[in-house]
């Protein structure tokens, strides 16, 4: 072990006295990693070649351990203040700061003093901050002004992962004229009762401001994932993202965020849906008849729900019909992952005015031809539909996998099987019959790493629900 580590050390070194500059870094670590040897911190040409140059940083530190030493903890807070000091073209960023609490005689070198000064610090040097994500941290306010002050004209996307919030606290975002998508996943209600009730900033302004007025003008999208936030925190986002055009729920309090939807946002042209326990038939069918949806994605595979609360004895597919009377003319695209009869698929076409150009259809036991079928007479008839996906290609992170394997056993693995013969002659109607569609409903912010086209930072800790 210990040769590893050193050659790993080695190699570390090698990398920062040898590159001519760094435009992306994960400088995730822990108080086992090896991390950045203290000799190449030392190297003012070594940090100023890794951090002058970087478009993209992820910092994710776990120094929770109370064994870390005074050498690591030290080498960890240089590096950081380098960062700080040199990182000035960053677009996306990234950070975790999990540090134990230390005594007063080791220099009050502890979490708060990297919360409260070094991430504002590092955001203020930012000129062209696009994507920022925070993670398993205090949400304070001195990040969200720094970032409303520093990003205004800026920012695309801001992410919250693992955090205690309350609405108010973005309050300062409302200045960021570019932001589009918010995310939030895992997030919790934060507590304002006892100290936190009156909690002052550092200048002694408080915490918690009025947000009645303030709205997200700009924001079109919104990612709402395995949350734990009450129903009037949640409507209290939507009311605050009035032009909101791409809504993606995971989350409970479904009957909520419906509610909030159908008062306060009337562009929204794209909704994908998990069933949760406590959805409605009425509400979500009382809201899609008055939508102007585009594209509606329904999903039960991230949880056990197989119908509405309120028609407890009617699966999904079974009541398909009912839920295409209430379309609104302008939906185009239909995605399901619920159980789908060719009889019941039948049902539904002939009642849907022929109005989809693409549909989806992903149930655990697959299609078959009598499905294709059927989808090839409605292409034919209604001469609008260009494309069918079908087992869906599902994502999972490390503690989600057995709830995939519950859901949908071996979904990652086609399961859908047409006749050639038949298949070929589909294709003469319908341009597209592929099983390449990307699960909608991940965590999004564990997408996959795109160089090319990065929205949201990937996550390798996505904590517990």
């Amino acid at each position: 072990m210990k040769m590893m580590t050193l050659l790993i050390s080695q190699i570390i070194k090698l990398l920062f006295n040898s590159t001519q500059g760094l435009e992306m870094l994960d400088m995730s670590f822990n108080h086992l990693s090896v991390g950045i040897p203290s000799d190449v911190v030392k190297s003012a040409e070594a940090m100023k070649r890794a951090f002058t140059d970087l478009t993209w940083l992820r910092v994710h530190t776990n120094f929770t351990s109370k064994l870390i030493s005074e050498d690591r903890l030290d080498t960890a807070i240089k590096i950081f203040n380098k960062m700080v000091e040199l990182c000035h073209k960053i677009e996306y960023l990234d950070v975790k700061y999990q540090f134990a609490p230390q005594n007063d005689n080791k220099n009050d070198k502890n979490d708060k003093n990297i919360e409260k000064k070094l991430i504002p610090k590092l955001v203020n040097q930012q000129k062209k901050l696009k994507h920022f994500t925070i993670r398993r941290s205090d949400l304070l306010f001195n990040h969200m002004v720094s970032i409303g002050e520093h990003a205004a004209s800026t920012l695309v996307s801001f992410n919250l992962s693992g955090i205690s919030m309350s609405p108010q606290q973005l309050q300062p975002l409302t200045r960021c004229s570019q932001l589009s998508t918010l995310s939030f996943v895992r997030c919790t209600d934060i507590k304002q009762t006892g100290k936190n009730k009156n909690k002052l900033r550092d200048d002694g302004a408080p915490t918690f401001i009025d947000s009645s007025g303030l709205f997200f003008l700009s924001v079109k999208k919104i990612y709402l994932y395995k949350n734990k936030i009450s129903p009037e925190t949640l409507k209290s986002l939507i009311k605050m993202t009035m032009n909101l055009e791409e809504l993606i729920i995971v989350n409970n309090h479904t009957d909520a965020i419906i509610n909030a939807i159908s008062c306060h946002c009337g562009n929204i042209n794209y909704l994908a849906l998990t069933l949760y326990s406590d959805t409605t038939f009425v509400a979500l069918m009382d809201w899609l008849s008055l939508s102007h949806l585009k594209t509606l994605v329904i999903s039960t595979h991230h949880s056990k729900i197989i119908n509405f609360r309120d028609r407890p004895n009617q699966s999904l597919g079974s009541m398909l019909y009912e839920i295409g009377d209430q379309f609104p003319l302008s939906l185009t695209s239909f995605d399901v992952d619920f159980e789908v009869t060719p009889q019941q698929l039948d049902i539904f076409l002939q009642r849907s005015n022929y109005v989809f150009e693409e549909l989806g259809l992903h149930q655990s036991s697959g299609l078959r031809d009598d499905h294709l079928k059927i989808l090839m007479n409605h292409a034919k008839v209604s001469g609008r539909l260009r494309k069918v996906t079908f087992d869906r290609i599902y994502w999972s992170s490390p503690d989600e996998i057995l709830e995939s394997q519950i859901s949908f056993e071996g979904s990652s693995l086609e399961k859908s099987y047409f006749s050639p013969k038949l298949l070929s002659e589909a294709e003469k109607y319908i341009n597209t019959i592929n099983s390449t569609s990307v699960d909608p409903f991940i965590d999004p912010l564990q997408e996959n790493f795109r160089t090319d086209n990065i929205e949201t930072m990937d996550i390798d800790d996505p904590g517990s629900e």
